[in-house]
């Protein structure tokens, strides 16, 4: 079968696109000349696509071979609004090409596989990656789909090695944009948080809920659902469903309970008790609530499938991360140190800016900020504002509109403005050239600051990691 990708380069998407190549179809695809991580993995698995959207691709592949389906990112295709759609879904619509949203496609895989779903506002592809290296840990061979790379695998997709065998297990990331969670036959679930998001798409922090409300009641009655039990939104949510419930966090009456973090040598520390019975010490490479959370999720949901806890502690000691999340850059006598990640939310900020005053308590912060969407930046413009706390210095780019938006009724200036009301060090520059700049001209060209006591750190989930990046390149070569 040949398929054509709209929009390979997204993470997801290209991905999905491996799966396709490493089971025997012929893959194609394009995306936008912009320069994306994921390119990796798509020469990873030799896979050719074109630089730009143009009707003539799809034109030329199909004359070459017939292209027998069109598998297109969300962003450039709703089949709910045809008119919007990019000029080559439009040429494949002529040609009666079968399309299907990336969704759609994930779908019919998880028809035919055991798939757990991982779901929440944040901390889904960490938790995927988790919960996949676990079960690979205990010989289970998964197939793994992540929303970001996975340092572990070398890549977003983690392919089961044994192909005489039948898969036992598929773990999926599951995100909530569109609902799109809801196209998945998942038999198990996770859910980490509840945090309103997307306001493009959900109009209001009950219409978001109301997706995960309808997600639960799709989970079969001897399916598993695990939950942050901490949270009494999560909890409620998870109450409602007919399958097993499970609860994760701090709190004593959870069925998982987290106790006795701390931070040594760069690793946190913690132990964990199952059924008021303590498994021992465990410990991740990665600081804050929100790991300890996620490595929780990761872990109770392969309790309950069986999974011994000696497997789980290898697993998350060997976690190397994802790519874009707390990932540390440079981190070098005398220089700065760099982290990039993929924060777009004021609760993933938050998060992660405290992760990072944990692990580096001696050291000034300096945040470089990418929002990322108008209406996003519109509708939790106070919850940004508030979440720099952490940050002793505080630099915004202009909006990162993506394919959905290319402009709105917000810009940053009016994100700075309103956050000089809660933190004193924050400044507006619009591009990621002039924060380049303005960072070698205040860290490394005043002789009054040692730039081994800093700690610079990019979030947002689009082009901003090319900041420290272009720092390390351009002043820490060796």
């Amino acid at each position: 079968m040949k398929v054509y990708f709209v929009g390979i380069k997204g993470i997801g998407i290209s991905a999905l696109a491996s799966y396709f190549k490493k089971t025997g179809n012929e893959v194609i695809g394009s995306d936008t000349k912009e320069k994306f991580y994921s390119e990796k993995i798509l020469k990873k698995y030799g896979i050719k696509y074109f630089e730009g959207f143009d009707k003539k691709n799809i034109l030329k592949s199909h004359k070459e071979k017939s292209i027998d389906l069109v598998i297109s990112s969300a962003a450039y295709y709703d089949p709910k609004n045809i008119k919007t759609a990019n000029p080559e879904i439009l040429a494949a619509l002529s040609l009666n090409i079968p399309i299907k949203t990336y969704p759609q496609a994930l779908a019919e895989i998880t028809n035919k596989l055991f798939t757990i779903g991982v779901s929440g506002s944040h901390g889904k592809s960490t938790t995927t990656g988790l919960v996949g290296l676990i079960l690979e840990s205990a010989g289970k061979d998964p197939l793994v789909l992540i929303g970001g790379k996975s340092k572990n695998w070398k890549s977003s997709i983690r392919i089961p090695e044994k192909r005489n065998k039948p898969v036992q297990y598929f773990v999926l990331e599951a995100d909530e944009y569109r609902e799109a969670f809801l196209n998945y036959n998942l038999k198990s679930l996770i859910i980490n948080n509840i945090a309103f998001d997307h306001p493009d798409y959900y109009k209001t922090p009950a219409s978001y809920e109301l997706a995960f409300k309808k997600l639960v009641k799709k989970i079969p009655r001897k399916g598993i659902i695990v939950g942050w039990g901490d949270d009494d939104k999560v909890r409620k949510i998870v109450n409602s469903a007919s399958a097993k419930k499970r609860f994760f966090g701090f709190n004593k009456g959870n069925d998982l309970v987290i106790s006795n973090d701390r931070i040594v040598k760069q690793f946190q520390f913690f132990n964990l008790s199952w059924k008021n019975k303590n498994l021992g010490e465990f410990k991740i490479r990665f600081p804050g609530k929100s790991y300890l959370l996620d490595a929780a999720a990761a872990s109770l949901m392969a309790l309950e499938l069986g999974v011994a806890p000696k497997a789980i502690k290898t697993a998350l000691e060997k976690f190397l991360g994802i790519s874009r999340r707390f990932d540390i850059l440079l981190k070098a006598k005398n220089a700065p140190i760099l982290v990039d990640d993929h924060a777009l939310s004021p609760e993933q900020i938050k998060s992660t800016l405290e992760a990072a005053k944990n692990f580096w308590p001696d050291k000034s912060i300096i945040t470089v900020f990418q929002p990322h969407t108008f209406t996003r930046t519109e509708a939790l413009m106070k919850d940004f504002a508030k979440s720099f706390g952490q940050s002793d210095k505080v630099i915004v780019l202009d909006i990162y509109g993506s394919a959905r938006e290319k402009n709105g009724k917000v810009s940053s200036k009016d994100l700075v403005n309103l956050a000089k009301s809660f933190h004193p060090q924050v400044k507006y520059l619009p591009t990621i050239e002039k924060a380049v700049s303005e960072l070698k001209k205040n860290v490394f060209q005043d002789s009054k600051i040692n730039p081994g006591k800093i700690v610079i750190i990019s979030l947002g989930c689009e082009n901003v990691w090319r900041v420290p990046y272009t720092i390390k390149s351009t002043m820490y070569k060796n």
